[in-house]
């Protein structure tokens, strides 16, 4: 009889589940928050997770961390695997209780043997980086190779990366492209880029232009700014695609717009040069600046020289200087020898043939021809 009432009551709260999980769906949160309690209440798991997820993110309900846990851990205490890993979760990152990382790797322990790919994802990452256990790179190992062979695209990710670099593992770059691909194939932009770079150097795969170009297209489509860099110069070169100068400045700019400075130095070349574009020195010029700031020693360089000969702004010894001497600190020898050149010829400082013997000497140490005759001029051979 108790067996027989049992099974009843399983079968009646799975078809009660299933009713609430439908009004869920459908939208109608608070009905199905009134329609999920009282079988939370009367212990059933997947209505207990449903509810602890409904206080976590607010639907049809105050959001409540604290009131999410109570319910996670009800669901967690019948070893349901996404109530463990949302309550290790909330231990992991602080939320609704004070942070504790042993609590978390317990919880993520727990739902990982039970094949729960995203517990084994943060438990490799756990003891990888030594939150709430010693770090392992062994162990670490074993629960990313989890997780990736359930197909969990950051574990083939970090799996690839481990094998790339050789942590805990002996380097293989083989593996490594191995992972990378299974992660690209979802739509892992890391990995993407990766492989684009491993198909273009031959990295564990054989060397493919071509197959390079497809990976960095597929990074820069989700915004990755150095695959959008890479894929503009790739394009400028004709290298694994025809030359298309206009398709370079449009991944160029896409890169540039998110901050990458060889990018932005690159348009500034474009338009300085009139490549796939009518040359224009104002729009080179601001390029070039925006490089400089960032710190690219050559866009440095270019915009000294272009305030020094009036090229897109007024001419500027001062300011030629000011960013000569930034290029120049970065060890860039046109920028050294064009700053001895200015020291000994008083264009934007006062003469200094002390300075002006510095800096052509940092040149010529690098082996520049004119400033080895200037110094020679001077008296100084170098």
């Amino acid at each position: 009889m108790l067996t027989f009432l049992f099974l009843w009551f399983s079968r009646a709260a799975g078809a009660d589940y299933d009713n609430a999980f439908v009004t869920y769906t459908s939208g109608d949160f608070k009905a199905a928050f009134k329609q999920m309690l009282p079988l939370a209440e009367m212990g059933d798991m997947d209505a207990q997770y449903a509810l602890g997820h409904m206080y976590d993110k607010g639907e049809g309900v105050l959001k409540s961390d604290t009131t999410a846990i109570h319910w996670y851990t009800k669901a967690a205490m019948q070893g349901y695997s996404k109530g463990l890993y949302n309550l290790a979760y909330m231990y992991d990152n602080g939320e609704g209780v004070l942070e504790n990382d042993e609590i978390a790797v317990s919880c993520y322990t727990i739902a990982a043997k039970k094949q729960h790919a995203k517990s084994q994802y943060k438990l490799g990452y756990m003891y990888a980086n030594g939150y709430g256990v010693a770090k392992n790179a062994n162990k670490a190992v074993k629960w990313y190779s989890k997780a990736a062979e359930l197909g969990h695209s950051l574990a083939q990710y970090d799996l690839g990366y481990i094998y790339d670099v050789g942590e805990g593992v002996l380097e293989n770059n083989k593996i490594a492209a191995k992972w990378y691909i299974k992660a690209a194939e979802q739509d892992n932009i890391k990995a993407q880029y990766t492989l684009g770079y491993m198909y273009y150097n031959g990295e564990g795969v054989l060397a493919n232009d071509k197959t390079a170009v497809y990976w960095y297209t597929k990074a820069s489509e989700q915004g990755h700014a150095w695959a959008q860099y890479t894929l503009g110069y790739l394009y400028a070169h004709g290298l694994g695609a025809l030359k298309n100068d206009k398709t370079a400045i449009k991944w160029y700019a896409k890169a540039a717009e998110q901050g990458h400075a060889w990018a932005q130095y690159a348009l500034g070349y474009i338009y300085d040069n009139g490549i796939g574009v009518m040359e224009n020195d104002q729009t080179a010029v601001k390029w070039y600046t925006l490089a400089a700031e960032y710190g690219d020693a050559q866009a440095q360089y270019v915009l000294g020289y272009m305030f020094a000969n009036g090229e897109g702004v007024l001419e500027n010894d001062n300011t030629a200087v000011k960013w000569y001497t930034k290029a120049a600190e970065r060890d860039h020898a046109n920028a050294q020898y064009a700053l001895g050149y200015m020291y000994n010829n008083d264009e934007g400082v006062l003469v200094n043939h002390k300075a002006a013997v510095k800096w052509y000497t940092k040149a010529a140490e690098q082996g520049h021809k004119y400033a080895q005759e200037s110094l020679a001029a001077m008296g100084t051979k170098k």
